[in-house]
């Protein structure tokens, strides 16, 4: 991977992040118990993709707050030392003397400065770990380049996941009232084979739900739509919940679509930008055959993006669930 290194931003910046609390405050208003489920494993990926850009500062730091107590460490030992000698205690009673002591500095000595340590710590990490960028020392360019494709992958694929679970949860949860728009326009093709025939499902299909469709109409007739692409996601919410803007406004995303063709580079062409890159991204054909660049704050905007998009169309869907399963109680 030929990266160009004079990036128009840093590579990595500190100062952008990918926000995952408002989503798990987010989650409290969905009321429906699977789909708060659903959601909480989003949150637990997109978590781990905040952890997973920060890794290399991460680890820098926890280094070199390490190191920085080990001072406080050695003047334990030393009290503790101290006070044995003047107790006249044995060697058996080292442990007890020197975890006192060590409690006694942190309580008094180490405790107020414990904030401005961590600070200092943090900040020669970022200032290490920028200065190897810029180095490139070890080919450290390409290795966090990498490092935030996997990034783009993680976040395109927990989107892609969501989208499809929560799908097939509000036909299975809500039944007719929400599978009925689903049923009436049904796409003629199925991603297998002659399972369907227009309205008809073959009885072997059927068999794998014991022949009963009540609770599992979103999971037999997922295979109908295509999870896959922003479109194919967008035809499937917009046929099951045809009448909710508010999904209908939180599929319209740009960055979503950025997020696709990013995803699709990073995965079929090896990071090799491409003509349909171009297309989908407004991108000059210029860039055709160069190596797509990610910085630490693109992938931040495309999560926190992803991380609004999920939660919306997470909240409407559960207030419509919760009015069906209503329903379905009267």
């Amino acid at each position: 991977m030929n990266t160009n290194s004079n990036f128009e931003e840093p590579m990595y910046d500190s100062k952008c992040s990918l926000e995952t609390s408002p989503l798990d405050k987010g989650l409290k208003k969905v009321k429906v118990k699977g789909i708060k489920l659903l959601g909480k494993r989003f949150y637990d990926n997109l978590d781990a993709v905040s952890d997973m850009i920060m890794l290399p500062h991460l680890l820098l730091s926890l280094e070199q707050a390490k190191s920085s107590l080990i001072p406080h460490e050695i003047v334990a030992a030393v009290k503790a030392k101290v006070a044995m000698r003047v107790s006249h205690a044995n060697e058996n009673d080292a442990h007890e003397y020197y975890f006192k002591a060590r409690k006694e500095i942190f309580e008094s000595e180490v405790e107020p400065q414990r904030g401005k340590m961590v600070d200092k710590a943090v900040e020669g990490a970022e200032k290490t770990f920028l200065d190897l960028l810029n180095d490139n020392w070890g080919n450290l360019q390409q290795t966090y380049q990498a490092l935030l494709y996997s990034s783009i992958v993680w976040i395109w694929c927990s989107f892609e996941v969501l989208m499809k679970e929560l799908w097939e949860l509000s036909l299975n949860l809500g039944g007719r009232y929400t599978s009925k728009n689903v049923i009436k326009n049904l796409p003629e093709t199925d991603g297998l084979g002659d399972v369907f025939q227009g309205k008809s499902i073959s009885l072997d299909y059927l068999a794998r739900y014991d022949y009963d469709l009540s609770n599992q109409l979103g999971s037999a007739l997922s295979c109908k739509f295509d999870f896959t692409s922003v479109s194919g996601i967008r035809v499937a919410y917009m046929r099951a919940f045809p009448k909710s803007s508010s999904i209908r406004d939180a599929l319209d995303n740009k960055e979503i679509l950025e997020l696709e063709a990013a995803r699709n580079v990073i995965v079929h062409n090896a990071g090799v930008i491409d003509e349909e890159y171009c297309e989908k991204t407004n991108t000059n054909i210029a860039e055709v055959g160069k190596n797509l660049e990610l910085n630490s704050r693109k992938v931040c905007e495309y999560g926190n993006s992803t991380a609004d998009m999920g939660l919306n169309i997470m909240i409407a869907v559960s207030s419509i669930v919760s009015y069906a399963k209503s329903l379905k109680r009267k």
